[in-house]
């Protein structure tokens, strides 16, 4: 199984320059928790309840005149859409994320996998046994030894 195959599609993002309060309305619209941060196609970062709770709110920002740029959480981790969902596990546990990107090539978002997408469609058996085997290498692997996996972009 492919991370395409049970990914969340289409993406709903926003822009760099958007208002942070536009973000939170998209956010309350769709009912997410996250959204990416896109740029003229280009993957910049997400924002997530997170970052408008503790980096907006919590520091007292203009909701209409902060834009997302100023509190969007970054890099993005994202993944290419032909990797396995366990490879998403293993990043997901590395950065302490629950949701991924979804690519095509390096940078064409395609879609999203969250933990609740591949908690159903995926044997909890072969989960416990990739992620023990890959404690490890997940524990050593470092943003920019990261950055030099195949299918592996960090926006």
């Amino acid at each position: 199984m492919k991370l395409r195959e049970i990914m969340s599609h289409p993406v709903v993002s926003v822009s760099a320059t958007a208002s942070v309060r536009h973000a939170a309305g998209v956010m309350d619209r769709f009912s997410y928790s996250f959204l990416p941060v896109i740029d003229r196609d280009r993957i910049l970062g997400v924002i997530t309840g997170r970052d408008l709770a503790a980096r907006a709110m919590g520091r007292g920002l203009p909701m209409d005149t902060t834009l997302v740029s100023a509190i969007m959480s970054r890099p993005a981790i994202c993944l290419n859409g032909d990797y396995q969902p366990e490879d998403a596990l293993v990043l997901m546990r590395q950065h302490n994320i629950r949701r991924i990107l979804v690519t095509e090539g390096e940078k064409k978002l395609i879609g999203i996998v969250g933990l609740s997408d591949i908690a159903g469609r995926v044997n909890p058996d072969a989960i416990a046994e990739m992620l023990h085997r890959h404690a490890e290498q997940a524990s050593h692997l470092t943003t920019a030894s990261a950055a030099t996996l195949p299918g592996l972009y960090l926006g």
